[in-house]
C-alpha cells in the first residue's frame, strides 16, 4: 500500500508517494488526493514517485485521467523523480506524451 504526502513547494503542490500503486486501493487513494486539489482550482500538481518502486494500470490511469482535467485549464501533471523502472513502463504505454516528467524538484521552479 502507498503513503500519501501532500506538500506546499511555493506555486506548486507536490503529492509524495512511498510504496507501490499496485492495486485498485492504491489507485484510488491516489485519485482522491490529486482530484481533490484539482477540483479546487489548483493547476500546478506535481507527484514526488522517487519512493515508488512498481506502478500498475491502474495508477498509470489515474495520472491520464489527471492529466486530462488538468489540460483542460492549460496545465499538466508534473511527475518527479520516477525511477528508471517506473518511468520506462510510463514511456511503454505513452504516458511521456501527455504529462511532464522532472529529473529534481527544483525544476518545478522553472515551470
Amino acid at each position: 500500500m502507498a503513503t500519501l504526502t501532500l506538500i506546499n513547494r511555493g506555486n506548486w503542490i507536490v503529492v509524495r508517494v512511498v510504496g507501490e500503486i499496485q492495486t485498485f486501493a492504491d489507485a484510488a487513494s491516489l485519485k482522491a488526493v490529486l482530484f481533490e486539489r484539482i477540483s479546487r482550482g489548483e493547476s500546478r500538481i506535481a507527484v514526488d514517485l522517487s519512493g515508488v518502486d512498481y506502478i500498475g494500470s491502474s495508477g498509470i490511469g489515474v495520472f491520464a485521467q489527471a492529466q486530462q482535467e488538468l489540460s483542460r485549464v492549460g496545465s499538466s501533471l508534473v511527475l518527479v523523480r520516477a525511477r528508471n523502472e517506473v518511468r520506462h513502463l510510463m514511456e511503454i504505454v505513452n504516458l511521456d506524451r501527455l504529462v511532464v516528467f522532472a529529473d529534481t524538484e527544483a525544476e518545478l521552479d522553472r515551470l
